[in-house]
This record gives structure tokens, sequence and C-alpha cells, in this order.
């Protein structure tokens, strides 16, 4: 059956709602089997079946992107990708052509492998080419003697999140560059050799006045944290932290399981993937749990001793 024939089951009904249709059902997760229809109704949910795009491997999007016999006009995935993650596995000589051909993107994730960052990507994360509201990056993103928040990509971010083993190598002074930014997560290895704590409490000096919310992730495998070295300096910080002692913007995340610390928020690596993949459907983030938690804890009765 040809897709005339396909289409032509739903020739009785109005167009607009025939569109309607098929939007909701691409919606709810069937939208390549919808495009498979028609040419016509292709168009319709092709701007939601690309509008959030998680790249990895030698995945369908990278294929489609590389595609020279591809039909799109030149602008199609700038118009219609609002969201991209890139997940570790991304090609390095792909990751460069999607940024560029998805320039307009308003989130975007670089969770590539330090090896598969290509150098073309270093320069082009320098360039004014990105102007995303939601960002998170590595410092192996960006050349090793330009680790600072200078950079046009920072320029409107108001949601940042910065990760990696060089976590702390950044100029942090330049924080104060961004006038847009409310939400602030730091992500830090278990193994860190540094107080991560007073880093932090070092960082948070130069987060610009419009900052509400400053998260310290807790990264690292098993059971393992920062508090397990036994260091009473750590767990003394690590309590005032958390209670919000160091800073009312403050608190403290962790993806590995349990968590000793009363207010902290629980971030597995699955549920940061579905929030950096899908971020227009996400209502409940990292973000907002954290807005929440900050918020109880500043009603909580105060003990007077």
């Amino acid at each position: 059956m040809d897709s005339d024939k396909k289409l032509a089951r739903f020739s009785d009904v109005p167009e607009d709602i025939g569109r309607t249709i098929f939007e909701t059902a691409a919606e709810n997760g069937d939208g390549y089997r919808c495009a498979l229809i028609s040419r016509k109704v292709k168009l319709w949910v092709e701007p939601i079946l690309y509008r959030n795009v998680t790249v990895y491997g030698n995945g369908l999007f990278a294929r489609t992107i590389r595609d020279e016999e591809s039909t799109k006009p030149p602008d199609f995935f700038a118009t219609h990708v609002k969201t991209l993650l890139f997940e570790h596995t991304s090609r390095r000589e792909d990751v460069p052509i999607i940024v560029r051909k998805c320039h307009r993107a308003w989130s975007i994730g670089f969770w590539i492998a330090e090896a598969r960052i290509a150098d073309e990507l270093r320069e082009l994360v320098t360039t004014d080419l990105l102007t995303p509201t939601q960002l998170s990056v590595g410092g192996r993103l960006f050349p090793a003697n330009q680790l600072h928040f200078s950079h046009p990509i920072f320029r409107n971010v108001t949601h940042l999140d910065v990760m990696g083993k060089d976590s702390f190598d950044w100029e942090w002074e330049s924080l104060l560059q961004l006038k847009k930014l409310t939400h602030f997560s730091l992500d830090v290895q278990v193994n860190t050799q540094q107080n991560p704590f007073k880093q932090a409490q070092r960082i948070l000096a130069f987060c610009p006045e419009s900052l509400r919310v400053f998260i310290l992730t807790e990264v690292g495998p098993g059971y393992g944290s920062w508090t397990d070295r036994g260091d009473s300096e750590i767990v003394d910080i690590a309590r005032a932290f958390s209670n919000g002692e160091v800073d009312p913007r403050a608190i403290t995340a962790y993806t590995r399981l349990g968590g000793e610390y009363e207010y902290a928020i629980p971030a597995p690596y699955h549920e940061l993937l579905d929030e950096w993949a899908d971020p227009s459907n996400v209502r409940c983030n990292l973000w907002t749990r954290a807005e929440d938690l900050i918020k109880r804890r500043r009603m909580k009765p105060k003990i007077i001793e």
C-alpha cells in the first residue's frame, strides 16, 4: 500500500484535526511511524521528531545530518532542533557538523569523552555561533588556556552545569560576567584530592547576584563519598554546606546511592540523562528539585539554644 492510500484512510477527517492526531501520536513516541505515512504527514511531525535530539555513536540523527543527498532546506535543523545532548560515544567527526547545523538549540549538553573531542569543536565553542540558555560542559571541551566564562557561548546562559575531572581548573572570576545566570551545578569526582566544599565556597564568591541555586554534585561509583575519608574538616563543612550555613543558595546532590546529608537531592545518572535528553518535557528536574529543597530548608523552624 503506497503513502497516498495510507493517507486516504483519513480523507473524511478535516485536515486540522488530522494534523492534530498525527502530532499527538508523534508527541507520544510514534513520530517515526507517522513520518512514513505520507510526505504531508512527515512535514507535520518532523518538528516534533527533531525537537529534542540525543547524539550517540553512528546513530540515525548523525547519519541523517551527513546525508549529502538530503532534500531538506539548509536551515532545517537550525529551525527545528531545540535541544541537543551529545552522549559520550558521539563521533568526533560528526559533532562539529551537527553543532553548525543545529546552532540555534537553546539547551546543549556536551557529554563527550575527551578522546572524541575534535580540535574543530574546541574552536567552535569559543565563537559566537552558539547562544544556548541551558548548557552542560566539561573543561576539556575548551582549549587548555581558555578555561573561562567570557566565551560568547555563555552569554545568555541561565542554567549552567560544569563537569569533569578538571571541574576546579576554571578562571572562576569570569563567572561574574554571566549576568543572566540563575542556576549553577558543579559536578565533582568523589576521588578529588581537594576539599570540594572549600572550593565551592570560593566559587560562590564569584557568582553573579542573579544566581538563585548552586548545586555541588558528588559524582562517583558505588557508595563512595567525600566524607568517607575521615577528614573532620570535610565532614564539618559538608554538614554546614548541606544546612545552608555556607550560602543559602547552595545545596548538595549525589549521583551514587545513599547520601548522609539532611538536605541533599539524589541525582542518579539515568535521571540526569533523561532531563538533558528531553528538557522540554521534564517538569521536575535537578534544578526544580534543588529549588524545592532550598525552600523547604529555609522554612524549617530555627532551634534557639
